[in-house]
């Protein structure tokens, strides 16, 4: 359910220069071909092509971490459950009321303190009804249409009571209680679903929250110089890709805004 057995190499960013690694690079290109120009190139120092076919694979379809993926963990290297870990949370709702609307979509990701990438669970697909459906908001209806996220749900038999316990088991494997905290783009709107629909995975995270949006207000305000060359969004609306941009937007300000 989780890729957490191995340590995935160090998200890279878009703004350092790094060897190309051949191997990964003829993926990318592939993906590029299948996903259109929004999929950035993966960027590699590794010359030696992957033997873990299980991983390559999984790196090619993440256009932002490395394709340098290790056979095993170096635990000198990171702290599995440091308190100082980031849980990386993205939700797709059916409107933006936490009191009437669902969570549709969830994926988390774990890094470590330095945005290093620690584990990723598979983003999960929550089964809604006809009834929640036909009151999506205006916006749900055509955005979740689009990309296909609408009949994704239809055929999910994931219930939001089994989405709820995966990810607390997996939480619990790499994120200290009640001192671990959330991370994302307007991520108190996520939490604030959480509350509603998954509260006991919510109480188990610190009640603070790592919100990019709010540094991204205020590089705005105190850096507009370093604000507009902040990497750009797919504006795909996916759980998983929506916490990839949030952590290498967050790598952005951490190089460039936290000097």
């Amino acid at each position: 359910m989780y890729r957490g057995c191995v340590r995935i190499g160090e998200i890279l960013s878009p703004f350092k220069i790094k060897k190309i690694d051949p191997m990964a690079q003829i993926v990318s290109n592939e993906m590029s071909k299948m996903l259109g120009n929004s999929v950035p190139q993966l960027k590699s120092s590794v010359k030696q092509p992957l033997i873990d076919e299980r991983y390559f694979k999984m790196a090619a379809e993440n256009p932002y971490i490395s394709s340098n993926i290790k056979s095993g963990i170096n635990s000198n290297a990171v702290n599995l459950t440091g308190s100082d870990n980031i849980a990386w949370v993205d939700c797709e709702m059916s409107g933006l009321d936490p009191n009437h609307h669902k969570i549709l979509e969830i994926c988390m990701v774990i890094t470590d303190s330095n945005l290093n990438l620690i584990a990723e669970h598979e983003t999960i697909t929550i089964h809604q009804n006809e009834e929640v459906i036909s009151e999506f908001n205006d916006w749900c209806k055509k955005q979740h249409q689009e990309s296909g996220l609408t009949d994704r749900v239809r055929q999910s038999s994931y219930t939001n009571e089994q989405a709820e316990l995966d990810l607390l088991q997996f939480a619990r494997r790499f994120c200290a209680p009640k001192r671990t905290c959330l991370a994302g783009n307007t991520v108190y709107m996520d939490k604030m679903f959480l509350q509603t629909c998954m509260p006991n995975l919510n109480d188990y995270f610190h009640y603070r929250v790592i919100d990019v949006s709010s540094i991204s207000e205020l590089s705005k305000r105190w850096r507009s110089d370093l604000h507009r060359k902040s990497p750009n969004k797919s504006n795909q609306h996916r759980a998983r890709i929506d916490i990839y941009e949030s952590i290498r937007e967050l790598m952005y300000y951490k190089e460039n805004f936290f000097k």
